[in-house]
């Protein structure tokens, strides 16, 4: 949990929080049966605390699971059965598939209420219910086959089927109303081995060979190579009958039997005597329904009310597993009618309205959780704190309750409760956040509103005051040092208080050179020293001086100290808020230097590091705000926990981590306490098969057998489009599994997908035959070494068919040619056409070049060579090497926009045109006269002019602008102004010429226009 999501007063102090803990049904064993019990390991010690988590099934779809679970059984794919009043479903970790009465469907159940499954030798699902309905389902087809039980009368026997056992070789052992009945599997054909006068409830075959089954009032057994059954007693008291409803024998060879009315029973190991079971202070219960051994010497017992009865030889308490509406992870509510260990190790647990699951292999970690609706729990749903007393016991410091007081070796809890009566005498109802254990056995309490001790029991509390802070002041963490001294660290600095045995003058720590008052951890480092945490850094503290030095965590590099750890090479584990865990290394004796870095980068999944502890095995252990971590201190190899491994607390407080005891480790976090046990983790090496769920061609529902097959599968031609659907079998963390496909003959890689992602789509294949391969995983990603392979065969439509091919290409062949004759004919005729043409075209495209040319070089209102051709005429002259002179008169219309402006365009154009008329009439042939655009106009003079010719030439041309321009009724007066620049003088290239005869033009403007200017000597 990140400082920032806190407010100021709460930053340094409690830094992680809990859930609801378990309620508490346990008892002394009371099992006479079970003779020198084994200690209790550790994970035992704990399952009377821990509350075992039971998960629903993810799908919305539980129509048939709510008409009452009667069975359950797991076929030899993979596929989890469930039986039930309403019908059949298989479950395949995605969706359930539901199978009922329906007459006319090809996949009708014969009967919907099924009253026993069961799984042959080699996996195939049978069925049995009322009116002597026995079935096999047939997965290759989708069908359910019917067996008439014949048992000599001539006639199909309508006894129901009540339990179904397969008999080790190539028959079942049916238990039906008329007796126990053997069916041949070769041949369907049944006989009656038993007749009974009641129906028989239950059958069991042992490891040995010894047959049972039980009737309604009777017990009975068959040894190995015989053919009678003996009677077995049981001992009933005080009841006359016995209705058995189920048999089992568990690992250790013992017989439990299951009643209704009576209670459960268990025989001894060789068999022979049974004993009742007893329950939780003598609360045995009296129907049983179904039973399971969950794991080796642990026996579940479902009951009709009371959920299930869990028996160990190794545990010090019974204890019922009840359904608790305040607890999402506890059982189902309803009588226990069915339960099944898979394949995989997961329990399932089967009620008359839900189905639960449980990782019963899973025993590293369990789960104490906190709820403050549950007052015989932790009480809370936080735990900040923990820490462990002198007699063992694990003290949890809640959010608003008080501390929760928890001995593993009874299973009891007992609390300090916060009590408003008694003032100072009792915890406020405020997060305990902090413990230290005092010399005498006592325990210093801190809290965020002060801090308190309890006496040597225990049992009654008080505040304790601490010199040179307010009494409420917060406290985040406490230390009792080697020498019986209380530090109390808040967010005003540390502070130390002490000890009464203590002699001579005590030297507080200088807080003004902490890196910041709020401190976060506090650890000895040595008789003289302690490691102090604050939320900038680590720095160490003086005891005898007061004076403190930083040595880590230098401003911005580690920010808040959460936790620190010392291990066997003499490094630092520093644990931090959001800059993960940094491994320091000494280097001299005042310097510590960062040689590692774990977080999300390098492994972690959170860079908030909480805490840290070192395991029995040397494995260092974190908890973080996204669930567990372990580093192997040796090669640095990061493993991460979260729910799918059973660590069902996602986020954990800051210090609040204890080891109670060999190979146990508590982390107290948002939610309640993890409890690990490091030696229990073993990696998860299921093998699921990869199989087919559903399947859709064109669009349309067809049944594919779920292993796939070798025969093809063909694809209409019509219908050329396919959807398959597929899972892999390890229903335990199905959302985890991982897949992968590709269409041999079409795909190049892989088509990686996740579980939401496990469906291969295709239309439009070209005819062939094709395979889809399709790869799955389990839970941890590790692929199954089978692969599901269907042979597909797309058929051709009737033009991709061979024979249509053929006489495709030969009409085709014979088309070309044709078409290539009559192409040659007309050709022929388009060829003279074409010639014609192209002569036309040819004459028409060089007088259009011709005009073309003419217009890009001709001024199309006055007839004069435009600027482009100006332009071009200027650049040759410049460039003669002989570098004769020649002179560019700039020649401007004076006043032409007002006549524009006053007489309208038309007059303009006839001024312009007006204007090239009389140009031309005074210049020689030889000379250049040019429209640049607009009202101005370009006289180019060649043959070396002179100064007085062209004064002459400028005085013609201004003369002939006296008179004025006729356009219609208007007398236009136009005058003109002209500029005289010389070659080279005023400008050895064309752009220096034009602007100095364009200076000249303005010279003549600025002059009173109707006159001539020349350029300025440079």
């Amino acid at each position: 949990m990140s400082s920032s999501r806190l407010p100021l007063r709460m930053i340094a102090g409690p830094f992680r929080a809990g859930r609801v803990i378990a309620r508490l049904r346990g008892g002394l064993l009371a099992l006479l049966m079970l003779a020198c019990p084994a200690m209790a390991g550790a994970p035992d010690r704990w399952a009377a605390l821990s509350e075992p988590v039971f998960r629903s099934l993810e799908t919305s779809d539980t129509r048939t699971i709510a008409g009452g679970i009667t069975d359950i059984v797991q076929d030899g794919p993979g596929f989890l059965w469930l039986g039930s009043n309403d019908g059949l479903s298989r479950w395949d970790g995605y969706q359930l598939r539901v199978y009922r009465y329906a007459p006319g469907a090809p996949n009708s159940l014969p009967q919907s209420e099924i009253q026993a499954l069961g799984v042959d030798g080699d996996g195939e699902l049978w069925i049995g219910a009322v009116a002597g309905t026995l079935a096999r389902y047939d997965r290759q087809r989708d069908r359910f086959v019917t067996y008439p039980l014949d048992l000599g009368d001539g006639r199909p026997s309508q006894a129901s089927v009540n339990r179904l056992l397969d008999d080790g070789g190539h028959g079942l052992w049916l238990a039906t109303d008329a007796g126990l009945v053997h069916l041949d599997r070769r041949t369907g054909q049944a006989r009656l081995e038993q007749a009974t006068q009641t129906r028989v409830t239950a059958l069991l075959l042992t490891r040995d060979g010894t047959l049972w089954l039980a009737t309604r009032d009777r017990l009975l057994r068959r040894a190995p190579g015989t053919r009678a059954f003996a009677v077995v007693a049981l001992p009933l008291g005080h009841h006359q009958r016995a209705p058995v409803t189920q048999l089992m024998e568990d690992s250790a060879g013992r017989i439990w039997v299951a009643t209704n009315g009576s209670g459960a029973f268990v025989s001894d190991r060789d068999q022979r005597r049974f004993r009742a079971v007893r329950g939780p202070r003598e609360r045995a219960p009296d129907m049983v329904l179904s039973l399971l051994e969950v794991q080796p010497g642990r026996v579940w017992l479902g009951t009709d009310t009371d959920g299930i009865l869990q028996i160990s030889h190794t545990a010090p308490q019974l204890r019922y597993l009840s359904h608790d509406p305040l607890l999402a992870t506890s059982i189902g509510e309803g009588p226990v009618t069915a339960m099944l260990r898979d394949r995989s190790g997961q329990a399932w647990v089967g009620t008359d309205r839900s189905l639960r699951r449980l990782d019963a292999g899973q025993r590293a970690f369990q789960t104490i959780f906190g709820n403050r609706q549950r007052p015989e729990g932790i009480g809370a749903a936080d735990v900040p704190a923990l820490e462990l007393d002198r007699n063992g016991r694990v003290w949890a410091g809640t959010s608003d309750a008080g501390v929760a007081i928890i001995d593993p070796a009874t299973g009891q809890m007992r609390h300090l409760r916060p009590d408003p009566r008694l003032g100072e005498r009792a915890l406020p109802n405020k997060y305990v956040t902090a413990f230290a254990l005092a010399a005498d056995g006592g325990m210093f309490i801190g809290t965020t509103l002060g801090l308190y001790r309890t006496d040597p029991s225990g049992t009654s509390v008080r505040r304790v005051q601490v010199p040179g802070r307010p009494d409420i002041a917060r406290v985040n963490r406490l230390l009792v040092d080697a020498e019986g001294d209380l530090w109390v660290g808040g967010n005003d600095g540390l502070r130390m208080l002490p000890s009464p045995d203590c002699r001579g003058p005590h030297q507080q720590p200088f807080n003004r050179e902490l890196t910041d008052q709020r401190i976060s951890m506090l650890a000895q480092r040595d008789a003289d020293s302690l490691w102090v945490g604050t939320l900038n850094g680590l720095s160490i503290l003086d005891i005898r001086s007061g004076h403190l030095r930083q040595v880590a965590g230098e401003r911005g590099s580690m920010g808040m100290v959460t936790s620190m750890l010392q291990d066997a090479q003499g490094r630092l584990w520093v644990g931090s808020l959001g800059h993960g865990l940094h491994v320091l290394r000494q280097q001299g004796d005042e310097r510590w230097v960062a040689e590692r870095v774990f977080d999300t980068g390098s492994g972690l999944r959170d860079s908030n590091v909480n805490a840290i502890v070192r395991a029995d095995d040397g494995q260092l252990w974190i908890s973080t705000d996204d669930g567990l971590a372990s580093i192997d201190p040796r090669d640095m190899r990061v493993r991460n926990y979260g729910a799918t491994d059973g660590v069902l607390i996602g986020t954990y407080w800051t210090r609040a981590v204890v080891r109670p005891e060999r190979d146990t480790l508590l982390f107290g976090g948002l939610g309640g306490i993890t409890v690990v046990h490091p030696s229990e983790l073993s990696p998860w090496r299921y093998v699921p098969q990869v199989v087919v769920t559903e399947a859709r061609i064109g669009g349309k529902p067809v049944w594919i057998p779920p292993q796939g097959s070798t025969v093809p599968f063909k694809v209409p031609a019509d219908a050329n489009s396919i959807a398959i659907s597929f899972a892999a079998l390890d229903l335990s963390a199905p959302a985890h599994n991982r897949y992968a496909y590709r269409l041999r003959g079409l795909d190049q890689a892989w088509t990686q997908g996740d579980a939401d992602n496990r469906q291969a789509n295709y239309s439009n294949l070209p005819p062939g035959q094709y395979t889809l391969e399709v790869r799955g995983s389990n839970r941890t990603g590790a692929w199954s070494p089978s692969q599901l392979a269907l042979v597909l065969e797309v058929e051709p439509k009737w033009y991709q068919a061979l024979w249509a091919r053929v006489l495709m290409t030969l009409a085709t062949g014979l088309a070309v040619i044709g078409i290539m004759q009559l192409r040659t004919l007309r050709l022929r005729q388009q060829t003279a056409r074409l010639e014609r043409l192209v002569e036309l075209r040819t004459r028409e495209l060089r007088e259009s070049r011709e005009r073309m040319q003419h217009l890009a070089y001709v001024d199309s209102l006055t007839g004069l060579p435009n600027r482009r051709d100006f332009n071009e005429r200027m650049a040759a002259l410049t460039a003669r090497l002989d570098g004769e002179g020649f002179a560019l008169l700039l020649i401007d219309l004076d006043h032409f926009k007002s006549i524009n402006d006053s007489l309208g365009h038309d007059a303009g154009d006839a001024t312009l045109i007006e204007t090239g008329l009389r140009l031309a009439q005074v210049v020689r042939s030889d000379d250049g006269l040019f429209r640049l655009g607009g009202d101005e106009f370009a006289l180019v003079i060649t043959q070396a002019p002179d100064r007085a010719m062209l004064e002459a030439l400028c005085a013609r041309v201004v003369k002939r602008f006296s008179s004025p321009v006729l356009h219609g009724q208007d007398h236009i007066r136009a005058s003109i102004s002209i500029g005289i620049a010389l070659f080279p003088r005023d400008g050895q290239t064309a752009d220096a010429l034009y602007k100095a005869a364009d200076r000249a033009l303005y010279d003549a403007k600025d002059a009173g226009r109707d006159t001539w200017a020349w350029a300025r000597t440079p």
